[in-house]
């Protein structure tokens, strides 16, 4: 905060006035040897500032609606002042910490939110610091006392609420009254709040709906770190290690992706998921794809032995349907690159172990030169093996009729995947040989989790798949994604054939657009302003995007390209840009979710 003889900033947690909740009871003797401790039935004790009426309801509510765990609670000192910060992206972060925190906290927050009667008393009932960037010393002169007197004193470095889901840039200030005190710092990452009630996510605060099942939120605390040790470069990466701990322990990453892609498409079964321009136009509904994934899955059972199947389809109706009955029956899909050498191609089916590839007659005649194994099935054929329309009757009254869990348990469905391998994508290296990427559940449901979390790809955009089912853009993106979150998809067979890409976002009313910078140049040159009217969102990575593209985009059409990067192991995203969060109230600044000639922040 001291620069050139004069605070210039001062960091506070714009929601630290909420209120200083009730700790929960220690560490259980049956929590895991690795240091995860489950937050157990409350038991009041006196852990906070607060009256013990108001503690008892702030746990009782909180406990309610959040499910919490943390790991490495035991880092914070015993007793003496110790200076906490936290990333700060929802209204109860304050809650949720000090269920966790073996010891009382202080909570920074900022003086303007005393001026609304509700947050001027939970600052006095609660003994919250009040601190303003027009005079910051007082607030830092009570926090330092604060930390002299023995308390733990909690401040979000970041300054107010993310309202882009991610960790923004770290303030100057709290090692200012870490070395004035001389007291550690210990750095605690939240993870699972971003969608809630709560936070920003959805571009507004408060008004969402609210989660009916408890949010499991998780929380790291790293170890004590003397005051001379750091500074806000430290936070940062503290803060982001943390993260990542804290991101591992989602539930949702242990689950079973082809489970998950059921569930998510059964519980709408009357929305059309997917609209296929391969040959003219045809609709798939949430329940016609169930009914023919369910038929195809049993017969997928009982004539396949290997472990891998290959898939050779382009982006379609075909894909979808394909890959999701493969994985259901228990097996690998494996999208190989059709594009490629046949020599290549010869390894990929060697080096997965391929005997047998799912196709269509149509995509054979036009690859020739494809070294297409004996066992070469046509999906269509193999549908209409099942039985044809009379054996998907009972899927579709199924779809229907049945909750969406009954539907993944009809299929026999394991509930856990985790870490084992649920695709199998074939990337070439320096040397020109294939190189196999086994991609497991955890990194397509994490990968998608994490896209989700931008909040740039919501369940009412229509998005256009063009891209490739062989290449991890595509198979995580318009594959996964849109059957996880319940985006329309128009699929389009090759992201070379620049007239159908424009027709299908003009007739269909598009409004995501995701692909390389080669394949939306010739978009550029091509289409007419009036065509491209219901795009909101274009997403381009894989290779850099240039300079006169992106301004030529937004000169023609008005939309700014978010630019990511990624790579077959990162299944595929590792940064993506957003669009600036808007600011929505008058306590609200600015915050960057894009730069120009960036890739974007790191996802959680």
């Amino acid at each position: 905060m001291e620069q050139k003889g004069r605070l210039i900033s001062a960091s506070w947690p714009g929601s630290a006035g909420y209120s200083a909740p009730i700790k929960s009871l220690e560490n259980s003797p049956n929590s895991p040897a690795y240091g995860i401790a489950p937050m157990p039935y409350p038991i009041f004790r006196r852990r906070s500032q607060l009256p013990y009426f108001l503690e008892v309801i702030a746990s009782l509510v909180a406990r309610t609606l959040y499910r919490v765990r943390s790991s490495g609670a035991e880092n914070i000192p015993v007793s003496g002042g110790v200076l906490l910060i936290a990333n700060h992206i929802s209204y109860v972060d304050v809650i949720v910490l000090q269920m966790t925190c073996p010891r009382p906290i202080r909570f920074v927050g900022h003086q303007g939110l005393k001026r609304n009667p509700f947050f001027n008393w939970c600052f006095e009932i609660s003994g919250s610091i009040p601190i303003s960037s027009e005079l910051p010393r007082s607030g830092l002169k009570a926090a330092v006392a604060a930390l002299s007197a023995g308390e733990v004193v909690c401040v979000c470095p970041e300054g107010q609420i993310s309202r882009t889901g991610q960790l923004m840039k770290i303030q100057r200030g709290f090692e200012v009254m870490a070395r004035q005190a001389n007291v550690s710092v210990v750095a605690a990452a939240i993870d699972g709040l971003w969608g809630s009630v709560f936070s920003f996510a959805g571009n507004k605060y408060l008004w969402k709906s609210p989660r009916l099942l408890p949010t499991p939120v998780f929380i790291a605390f790293g170890r004590a770190t003397p005051p001379e040790d750091v500074s806000p470069s430290w936070a940062r990466r503290e803060l982001l290690d943390l993260g990542r701990i804290a991101f591992e322990e989602r539930p949702v990453l242990k689950r079973h992706l082809g489970r998950e892609c059921v569930r998510a498409i059964t519980k709408h079964p009357w929305r059309v998921q997917v609209i296929d321009r391969t040959v003219g136009r045809r609709e798939l509904t949430c329940a016609q794809l169930y009914a023919v994934v369910g038929a195809l899955t049993g017969r997928i059972r009982a004539t396949v032995p290997e472990h891998r199947v290959g898939v050779v389809l382009p982006p379609g109706a075909g894909a979808f349907i394909a890959n999701l009955a493969v994985m259901a029956a228990g097996k690998i899909p494996v999208n190989l690159n059709f594009t490629t050498a046949r020599v290549a191609l010869e390894a990929s089916l060697k080096l997965g172990g391929i005997v047998t590839v799912l196709s269509a007659d149509a995509v054979r005649a036009k690859l020739p030169n494809f070294p297409w194994p004996e066992r070469t099935l046509d999906l269509k054929a193999e549908i209409a093996a099942c039985g044809g329309k009379r054996a998907l009757l009972p899927w579709l009254l199924a779809a229907w009729v049945l909750p969406n869990q009954w539907c993944a348990d009809l299929l026999r469905l394991p509930r856990r995947g985790d870490r084992e391998e649920a695709g199998l994508l074939f990337t070439s290296g320096s040397s020109g040989e294939p190189k196999g990427v086994a991609l497991t559940h955890r990194n397509i449901l994490a990968n998608c989790a994490q896209v989700s979390s931008l909040s740039i790809l919501p369940e009412t955009c229509s998005m256009l798949a063009c891209l490739p089912v062989f290449h991890s853009f595509g198979f995580t993106a318009t594959l996964w994604y849109p059957l996880l979150r319940g985006c329309q998809v128009v699929t389009v067979p090759s992201p070379l054939d620049t007239r159908k890409l424009i027709d299908a976002i003009a007739e269909e009313k598009a409004t995501v657009l995701l692909g390389a910078p080669t394949f939306i140049r010739p978009v550029l040159k091509k289409a007419l302003p009036a065509e491209l009217r219901s795009l909101d969102l274009v997403v381009t990575g894989a290779e850099k995007l240039t300079d006169d593209l992106a301004r030529g985009f937004m000169e023609t059409f008005h939309i700014d390209i978010m630019q990511g990067y990624g790579l077959t192991e990162t299944t595929p995203a590792a940064n993506i840009n957003q669009p600036h969060p808007p600011v929505v109230v008058a306590t609200n600044e600015p915050q960057v979710g894009k730069r120009a000639g960036a890739v974007g922040r790191m996802m959680p």
